[in-house]
C-alpha cells in the first residue's frame, strides 16, 4: 500500500502494476487486497504464467 500510495501523490503515473507468478498465492491476495484487479496474464521465458494486477489512480481514489 505504501508504494501505491506513494506513486499516485508523488508520480504523473496513473496505473501500478504488480506482476507475480501465477503460483505465488500469497503474492496475488497481497495484490487483491490494496485494491488491485487481474488485468492480464503472459508466459515469461522459462514458460511460466506471470498474472498481471493492477490499480489506477481513479480506482485508488475511489478505495
Amino acid at each position: 500500500m505504501a508504494v501505491r500510495d506513494w506513486t499516485f501523490n508523488n508520480t504523473p503515473f496513473n496505473v501500478v502494476y504488480s506482476y507475480m507468478k501465477h503460483t505465488n498465492e500469497p503474492s496475488y491476495k497481497t495484490a487483491i487486497s490494496y485494491g488491485c484487479k487481474q488485468v492480464g496474464e503472459y508466459k515469461d521465458d522459462e514458460n511460466e504464467i506471470i498474472e498481471v494486477f493492477a490499480i489506477t489512480r481513479e480506482e485508488w481514489t475511489n478505495l
